[in-house]
């Protein structure tokens, strides 16, 4: 997170990337789960090459649905938070990476 912010993202660049990619990762497990295609998953994904599939897959395979559910779960809600509330940003995005890790 230092290192992210050092670069100059704000915590409103780096909330929606991460709630893109527990979305992403959620959907490219059920989709596989279902037994689509890395190729099927890549178009429903919108990605150019299977290669973020695979990545993604292979990140995902130790986690559970419900796992990643929740997780989407706090990204969109701290997200909403971070938007509609007044706190302090960099604590809020340090909570949800704290939630993340549990």
């Amino acid at each position: 997170l230092d290192y992210l912010m050092a670069k100059g993202h704000s915590e409103y660049e780096l909330m929606p990337l991460l709630t893109k990619s527990y979305h992403n990762m959620l959907l490219g497990k059920v989709l596989s789960q279902k037994g689509y295609s890395n190729d099927v998953i890549k178009d429903v994904l919108g990605f150019k090459s299977d290669y973020p599939v695979k990545m993604i897959l292979k990140r995902t395979a130790g986690m559970s649905k419900s796992v990643l559910m929740r997780s989407l779960e706090h990204c969109l809600t701290f997200e909403s938070q971070l938007k509609s509330q007044s706190l302090d940003k960099r604590i809020h995005l340090e909570n949800l990476m704290m939630k993340l890790t549990q």
